[in-house]
């Protein structure tokens, strides 16, 4: 996809939750939402069966190809105990939310949590 039809570019600071979940070779993989200072939400197939140490979260950026952007390592995956890959589900049938914990950083101005 080349990008949203009659979208516009967002603007610095108009997405201060949301965050990148990317492989430290390949980039961007999953978007997530920042829900505390040391966890991003994001979709359970997104960090099923993957390496915490080849992915980085990115935050406080609109542009997923500014190399300037704040990265931080993931120090771990907690997927839902009941998660089925197969079906993006867990057991109950409910969506496949997972959390990442990243590594404990202070959180700057441009970047906020979801509440």
């Amino acid at each position: 996809i080349d990008g949203v039809i009659q979208g516009s570019l967002a603007k610095p600071g108009n997405f201060p939750f949301s965050a990148s979940l990317s492989h430290v070779v390949n980039g961007h993989e999953c978007g997530g939402a920042i829900i505390s200072e040391r966890h991003v939400l994001t979709a359970g197939h997104c960090v099923h069966d993957v390496y915490e140490w080849d992915y980085v979260i990115k935050v406080g950026v609109t542009d997923l190809s500014d190399i300037s952007a704040e990265q931080y390592m993931v120090k771990e995956f907690h997927p839902h105990p009941e998660y089925v890959p197969e079906t993006y589900k867990t057991e109950q049938g409910q969506s496949d939310a997972q959390c990442e914990r990243v590594m404990d950083v202070p959180m700057k101005n441009d970047i906020a949590i979801v509440e």
